[in-house]
């Protein structure tokens, strides 16, 4: 189930190179971002957001993984660990 959003770029470094990731704050989907019911990559869901941009409230964090919550158009919550590598976080200019 395709999530759909439009496509940005930009996106904040640290020094150190990783990505701010901060609750509330806009993502870049880079590619299809699948929620996953585990931060195991063998509990994939059908359920994922398409690239383009996201608002996602970030919780807990995993190894690899950062549990997220995207209110969808219907404004239903969809819950789930994202990988870190499918999104970075949007600046504005």
């Amino acid at each position: 189930m395709p999530i759909k959003g439009r496509l940005k770029k930009n996106t904040p470094v640290t020094r150190s190179g990783k990505y701010h990731l901060r609750q509330g704050d806009k993502y870049a989907i880079l590619k299809n971002a699948y929620f996953y019911n585990a931060p195991d990559t063998s509990k994939r869901s059908d359920v994922y957001l398409t690239p383009g941009d996201a608002t996602l409230t970030l919780r807990e964090e995993s190894g690899d993984f950062q549990y997220a919550i995207f209110i969808d158009a219907d404004g239903k919550p969809i819950k789930g660990w994202l990988q870190k590598k499918d999104f970075k976080a949007e600046t504005e200019y």
